[in-house]
């Protein structure tokens, strides 16, 4: 759900923090020290890509679309100190409520926008089946939250100790979905 207004307090505050990942990848910008990454964005991001790219076929393709982002990431930046990886928890029940609302509303128009868009495309059909309501908690797929969790640290710690140039001198920390609060919060609150 995001912190409303956070990103254009950053860009206000902070506007040299901002930089396209063209710019950043052509250029030598100073050492970061520390990359916080929201892992609710790379979830949705892997499992339901923009055209071309194919949903993935099975947890296991999803997991490895969630390190290869992870990865990019951090061969993007190369932080020098610190990864912190967070991912929501369980939410209080009147967010859950109004996540479940929101998303039922947003299912039924995706369906009837499929209908019309089968009818005039069919071949767009399969970028249109992913179903944002999986990603509430409580769902089967949010279940699967437990094991894609310790299978990203895990894959972490493989990482860590192949000691591979991104990942040496580098410390991780996870926050997982069995953990209260979402996942931006819990970045912040390490920060403060």
């Amino acid at each position: 759900m995001g912190v409303p207004g956070l990103f254009s307090w950053v860009r206000r505050q902070f506007p040299e923090a901002i930089i396209p990942e063209e710019v950043w990848s052509k250029s030598s910008p100073a050492p970061v020290s520390s990359l916080f990454v929201d892992l609710n964005h790379i979830l949705h991001a892997c499992t339901h890509p923009e055209y071309p790219y194919e949903e993935p076929s099975s947890r296991e393709a999803m997991l490895e679309a969630i390190l290869l982002y992870i990865e990019a990431l951090l061969a993007l930046v190369q932080p020098t100190d610190l990864l912190f990886i967070a991912v929501d928890g369980p939410p209080p029940r009147a967010k859950m409520n109004q996540q479940r609302s929101r998303r039922f509303l947003a299912a039924m128009e995706a369906a009837d926008r499929k209908r019309m868009q089968e009818q005039a495309r069919t071949a767009l059909a399969s970028l249109l089946g992913f179903d944002s309501n999986l990603l509430t908690p409580g769902t089967r797929l949010m279940d699967l939250m437990a094991w894609m969790c310790a299978s990203i640290e895990a894959a972490l710690r493989e990482r860590l100790a192949g000691g591979g140039p991104l990942w040496r001198g580098l410390a991780v920390l996870f926050s997982s979905a069995s953990e209260p609060g979402e996942g931006e919060h819990k970045l912040m609150h390490y920060v403060r």
